[in-house]
């Protein structure tokens, strides 16, 4: 808007001076003085129609960058719609297969709940968590059902006492091993690293207050194991 009235007013001076030199002219006589004057009137107008030109050139450039910085901003927010809904859907993917995996793992076991279930449901919550899903309800109670349903015999069917500590067969490696190490190495260390992936997604804020619940009882069910396997004579 500035550089337009500076346009005008470049205009309006041209032909103000064009005025004089015209009213300087005396009748029926014209002297060098004169066609300086006109021939210099002409190039100063010339010259304001030429930046007039070229300043309203720069405005529509202007503009034009413009309308194209937004298209291009409306390009990217769509590509990162698509690539969102491209995460979720693969994360439902995700969420199926680790879930149908381990149901279909149950049934193989005569639907024994237990360490088993409980990981892999665990692990499924990964991929729920980055979907739009506001249904939990159901992975909570197979939660809880698989910790109720975990025992010392998941993790070992060997226990005995070797100077004064309580040790297991690895089912593994067939090597003896205190019942602590068994479990963080059966179970412990995924599921510690899937609970550091479920913790510092953005969307845990909205399964904090039942997840807190089921660590805690899964912590606790541990707990009860470990000092059941010890106390044994």
């Amino acid at each position: 808007m500035k550089t337009n009235w500076i346009s005008i007013l470049s205009l309006l001076i041209s032909i103000v001076a064009l005025g004089f030199s015209i009213f300087k002219i005396t009748p029926f006589e014209a002297t060098s003085d004169t066609y300086i004057g006109i021939i210099a009137t002409f190039i100063g107008i010339s010259v304001t129609l030429l930046i007039g030109y070229q300043i309203y050139n720069a405005i529509a450039l202007k503009e034009e960058l413009r309308e194209q910085k937004n298209s291009l901003k409306k390009i990217q927010d769509l590509y990162s719609n698509i690539s969102n809904e491209i995460k979720v859907h693969e994360s439902k993917i995700q969420e199926s297969f680790d879930i149908n995996s381990t149901i279909s793992t149950m049934i193989i076991n005569k639907n024994a709940y237990g360490i088993d279930t409980f990981i892999g449901i665990h692990h499924a919550l990964v991929s729920s968590i980055q979907t739009d899903r506001d249904d939990y309800e159901w992975i909570w109670e197979l939660l809880k059902c698989s910790i109720k349903g975990i025992k010392a015999t998941d993790f070992s069917t060997s226990f005995f006492i070797v100077d004064n500590t309580r040790m297991a067969i690895s089912p593994t490696t067939k090597k003896h091993i205190k019942i602590e190490d068994l479990i963080d190495n059966r179970c412990n260390m995924q599921i510690n690293e899937d609970e550091k992936s479920i913790r510092q997604h953005e969307n845990f804020r909205i399964i904090r207050s039942e997840y807190e619940k089921i660590i805690h009882l899964y912590r606790d069910k541990i707990d009860q194991i470990v000092k059941k396997v010890y106390s044994k004579k």
